[in-house]
């Protein structure tokens, strides 16, 4: 059985191979965004998945409920569970983000029968590590723009500005800015 998303497309041009495709960009987050967890990968330790939501919390944003399924081996649920969950939440229309829980392995499973339609609303994908292969699927199928960025157990659980945590002023900018563009401030960056 095929996953597969029910959702249609929006503007901005690109090109591959010479065919004009639409580029989805995500709308910016406002405070009080409702953001969902989601874990296509490895599972995370529920204490680190705890502190990463505090910290979705304290910089305005709304949290949804994230699913959980029992681990299964090296993985956060058994595959079908993990990529269903995955296309749910992308038709959702209560949530403007998908922030992974964590990376690990096994997100390339959940491509065998990903099927997802260019979205009329594209939600923001927040992540990185393991979650690479489902946002270059996105890129590649849909030209969907994802965002490389902390997950819940992997940064968000350190917070803003510390060791292992991430930059709060370049993730904003990132996520929130709508005047299209930003720049990251060099003198920060060690």
């Amino acid at each position: 059985m095929r996953a597969r998303s029910s959702i249609a497309s929006i503007a901005g041009k690109s090109s591959v191979l010479g065919e004009a495709m639409t580029v989805l960009k995500p709308q910016a987050l406002a405070p009080n965004s409702v953001v969902m967890p989601f874990a296509p990968a490895s599972p995370a330790e529920p204490l680190k998945i705890e502190s990463g939501i505090a910290e979705l919390t304290g910089l305005g944003f709304q949290v949804a409920e994230r699913s959980t399924f029992a681990n299964d081996g090296y993985f956060a649920g058994v595959m079908e569970n993990r990529r269903d969950d995955f296309v749910r939440a992308l038709d959702r229309h209560d949530i403007a983000a998908l922030v992974g829980t964590r990376g690990g392995y096994g997100s390339n499973y959940l491509l065998d029968e990903l099927e997802v339609s260019t979205p009329g609303n594209p939600k923001i994908i927040l992540g990185f590590s393991d979650l690479t292969s489902l946002q270059i699927y996105l890129w590649q199928r849909c030209r969907w723009v994802t965002f490389y960025g902390p997950m819940l157990a992997a940064g968000f659980d350190h917070g803003a500005d510390v060791a292992r945590g991430y930059d709060q002023k370049s993730l904003l900018a990132a996520l929130q800015n709508a005047n299209g563009g930003w720049e990251l401030d060099r003198k920060s960056v060690v």
